[in-house]
């Protein structure tokens, strides 16, 4: 336990030296490799497999995998959707450019990388020591807080949030942890449905921010600081909560064997 807090803390200083001064840039990307290589090196030295990480063997981990993407599709678009009825934001395509095809490419690359590792560090690691010496629920909520924190030095020093949107943002994103906490007890301490999920979260964002201009029409603390829309608004807080809320009834769901008639 105490070498797993040494770790979150070492990682999280070198993320905060690496947005506060240029030189060090290199370290946000070092952080996060020590952070799961870390993680993985000490889970093993408890002498647990890595597949146990939450890559163990499940029958349903298709259906999972195929829920957590497809919920985020139909998330992202319909919150979207419902801010332009609402008049909250217009949403104008742009001209199509090969640049965008491959900044979208390469972009898919990079979101699965970072949601990979922060899946197998949160989720995986941190969720499972936390659960195991207490209980489900406070390795839920701890690992979502951690989770959230970890975004904090991006959040405050690069994105420069106000402290008004920077605590918005980090409720809204241990919210949605715990909502991907959840989805992991519940798929049996599997990561499938939470890397579907978070991965389908990121790229939709991406695709739409990349083909379409935004313009808000509404003040920031509804929708947000235009670097971490809508997370560090209360928008961001509500639809947190839809995600929680989804991800208990389709768990519910494939648990009952509501999604397929296989099950």
């Amino acid at each position: 336990m105490i070498k797993a807090v040494l770790l979150y803390i070492i990682v999280l200083i070198m993320l905060l030296l690496g947005f506060l001064y240029p030189i060090f840039s290199f370290l946000n990307i070092l952080s996060l490799i020590i952070l799961i290589l870390g993680a993985i090196l000490f889970w093993q030295r408890d002498e647990k497999s890595i597949t146990e990480l939450g890559f163990h063997k499940n029958e349903k981990w298709v259906i999972l995998l195929a829920m957590g993407l497809i919920q985020a599709m139909i998330l992202v678009p319909s919150l979207f959707v419902s801010e332009i009825i609402l008049n909250l934001v217009t949403l104008l395509p742009k001209p199509f450019s090969r640049e965008m095809a491959i900044f979208t490419l390469l972009g898919s690359i990079r979101i699965l990388a970072i949601i990979l590792t922060e899946e197998i560090v949160f989720r995986g690691y941190y969720l499972q020591i936390f659960k195991q010496k207490y209980s489900d629920k406070v390795g839920i909520v701890v690992s979502s807080i951690l989770w959230a924190m970890l975004h904090f030095p991006n959040m405050f020093i690069e994105s420069e949030l106000s402290p008004f949107h920077l605590l918005l943002g980090m409720i809204t994103l241990t919210i949605w942890g715990i909502g991907l906490g959840i989805g992991f007890i519940k798929s049996q301490n599997t990561l499938f449905f939470c890397i579907g999920f978070h991965f389908a979260y990121n790229f939709s964002f991406t695709l739409i921010t990349t083909f379409f201009d935004i313009t808000r029409n509404v003040p920031e603390w509804l929708l947000g600081q235009s670097s971490w829309t809508p997370e560090s608004g209360i928008i961001g807080v509500v639809f947190a909560a839809c995600i929680l809320l989804s991800v208990v009834l389709i768990m519910h769901l494939i648990e009952t064997g509501k999604t397929s008639p296989k099950l």
